[in-house]
């Protein structure tokens, strides 16, 4: 598969001449898209066990036919391993419920591409048929300790989907990066999952998950972990922030969707506790149930990504958060209208809107690009219009050299 770059250049110039004018400015993030997509396709394994032939295959009463058409499929996927060898360095493991008879063909696959991983996803689909009961777990652990950890023991990323529980991790002594998505459940939350001997672990990342206290309470101790993301996640023995005040290492927080997780602390005990947090470089407060801007967040000093999106915040107050070192602010969808452009000299990203939310009186508008114009260094802004692409339009010829784009394009 051809990525736009790698076009002959009189093919791309009667591509780029057969889009109208007024929608070329689309093509770069179209190009660049699709550049990404085919970059991961070379460099991606996927494995889905629900899809293998082998997977309805019994060992006792297979069928001569059946055996055959699953030692060829074992044979294709190897082949297709040979050729993109060298490019692949990610795998991802889906429907592992599947897996027992395939242990083997994993472990001819691992071996293939001895030390080349680095990045390992495992889980199921979202989605399982009523009565179906996984086994996932076993599977996992199986996985897990079979020889494709020994040959790919310096495994640097690893995410897990839908899995009701985690087996062992301590032989991934160099995993650096770990995502849990859909992980445990209010009958069952991660507990056992031991995250201890993860010595190199930077980051988690815990996203739609049920998880016990246990689990929150060993985070502190992890002496490398530098970012974390707890989004619409929530903690079965109920609120506490203890354990997010002793991470006062953190450079990155994503505290996502607390107000969508029933259950958890109030505004005003994550606020308090985001105050050891003097590090913090990055810190996004989306869907959080905000009114204002708290305390702790203006205090903050070393920010230069803050995202308050989609709370009820009317306005920025001072403090030294709104400092020179700030260069992307996103108050999408907040109450936000004005914007204190002479404490945001070096802000070049910013997310704002929808446009014209109160007001559709032009003249409002342009007062409005008129103080975006004084942000000298801004680079991208990120909205929506309601009143259709003229004002998107009028941006674009108001901001020159400004990429102005729809929120989260």
């Amino acid at each position: 598969m051809m990525s736009f770059n790698s076009l002959p250049l009189p093919l791309q110039e009667r591509i780029i001449f057969l889009v109208p004018a007024a929608d070329r400015h689309w093509l770069a993030p179209v190009c660049k898209y699709w550049e990404e997509v085919t970059r991961s396709l070379q460099t991606r394994l996927v494995l889905d066990f629900s899809h293998e032939p082998c997977s309805q295959v019994q060992h006792r009463a297979a069928s001569r036919a059946a055996q055959r058409e699953c030692r060829l499929s074992r044979a294709a996927l190897l082949r297709g391993v040979l050729r993109r060898q060298e490019q692949l360095t990610e795998v991802t493991a889906v429907n592992l419920a599947h897996c027992f008879p395939h242990l083997q063909l994993v472990e001819q696959v691992s071996a293939l591409l001895r030390g080349q991983i680095s990045t390992l996803h495992v889980g199921m689909a979202a989605h399982r048929p009523q009565g179906h009961t996984p086994h996932t777990h076993h599977s996992l652990e199986l996985l897990l300790q079979c020889r494709f950890v020994a040959h790919h023991s310096e495994l640097r990323s690893l995410v897990l989907t839908n899995l009701s529980s985690c087996p062992p991790l301590g032989q991934l002594t160099a995993l650096e990066q770990l995502a849990l998505r859909g992980c445990g459940s209010q009958a069952t939350p991660l507990d056992q999952l031991d995250i201890s001997d993860l010595t190199k672990l930077r980051h988690i990342g815990f996203y739609d998950c049920v998880v016990s206290r246990h689990l929150l309470d060993m985070l502190p101790l992890l002496p490398e972990l530098r970012e974390l993301d707890y989004c619409r996640s929530s903690c079965v023995q109920g609120p506490s922030t203890g354990w997010l005040q002793g991470l006062n290492r953190l450079t990155r927080l994503n505290f996502s969707g607390r107000a969508m997780s029933g259950g958890e602390p109030s505004v005003d005990h994550v606020m308090e506790a985001l105050l050891p947090l003097t590090q913090l470089q990055e810190l996004s407060l989306q869907a959080s149930g905000l009114r204002k801007v708290p305390a702790q967040v203006a205090a903050l000093p070393h920010l230069h990504t803050l995202s308050l999106a989609f709370n009820d915040v009317a306005d920025l107050i001072p403090g030294p958060y709104l400092s020179l070192q700030l260069r992307s602010l996103d108050v999408y969808c907040t109450d936000i209208t004005k914007l204190p452009t002479s404490l945001l000299p070096q802000l070049t990203r910013l997310c704002i809107g929808p446009v014209a939310h109160h007001s559709s009186d032009v003249e409002d508008i342009q007062s409005w690009v008129r103080s975006l114009a004084r942000l000298k260094q801004l680079q991208q802004l990120e909205t929506t219009a309601q009143h259709g692409s003229a004002v998107m339009q009028q941006l674009r010829e108001g901001l020159p050299g400004v990429e102005v784009k729809r929120y989260r394009e």
